[in-house]
């Protein structure tokens, strides 16, 4: 009951919290997977920093296509991990977040955000559940960030490889990493780390609760 108060009372102050700057329309989605038949098929997209870097805080930003019928949380999975390594291949890996064993909550169009604490070069997302699209399945994220010790996005800008991704109109792998959620310019790194501090609290009760 109380961890229920608590994470009522930080999703109301994440509503007085904006994600984007005022009037930037974004012109992109962010990443979309190839599209699959069935919902247990496992796809995936990695970031690359460019070298080993002490990553504090990771976060996914949903995506909400406007080329599409309106649906917070578009492709965001069902079941999915988070794993770091300095391995571009992840022959050997470190898991930071495991959620393959159960059905999450989609988050709609709230960010999720994860405390780190760890030294690597890849962050790779990998989705063993995939979204219910109409008569099919995908896996799609609007961005992600990957916040350093210096309170910077290390992610911004970066290489991005997925297992298969549709590349055209308003999708792309580099679409992942460029600043843009599917609605509007993020706000600055030095104006999101409040914010952030709460959507990690978020996660971590709702962790609790599982």
């Amino acid at each position: 009951k109380k961890l229920d108060n608590k994470t009522a009372a930080l999703l109301r102050m994440l509503e007085r919290m904006p994600i984007t700057q005022p009037d930037t329309p974004s012109q992109t989605n962010g990443y979309h997977s190839g599209i699959a038949k069935t919902a247990d098929t496992t796809k995936w997209v990695q970031i690359d920093l460019g070298k080993p870097t002490q990553i504090i805080a990771l976060r996914l930003i949903p995506a909400r296509p406007t080329d599409f019928a309106d649906s917070p949380g578009f492709g965001f999975p069902l079941r999915y991990k988070i794993t770091l390594s300095d391995d571009e291949n992840f022959a050997k890996a470190e898991t930071l977040v495991d959620h393959t064993h159960a059905d999450v909550p989609n988050p709609g169009a709230e960010p999720i955000a994860f405390r780190v604490g760890k030294h690597y070069r890849y962050v790779r997302v990998t989705a063993t559940k995939l979204w219910p699209r109409t008569n099919d399945y995908v896996f799609a994220l609007s961005e992600m960030q990957v916040f350093a010790r210096d309170a910077m996005n290390a992610a911004r800008g970066a290489k991005v490889t997925a297992l298969d991704s549709i590349e055209a109109g308003r999708w792309g792998t580099r679409h992942l990493v460029d600043d843009f959620t599917s609605r509007g310019r993020l706000v600055a790194d030095a104006d999101a780390h409040v914010r952030l501090a709460h959507e990690v609290q978020v996660s971590q009760a709702g962790a609790e609760r599982r």
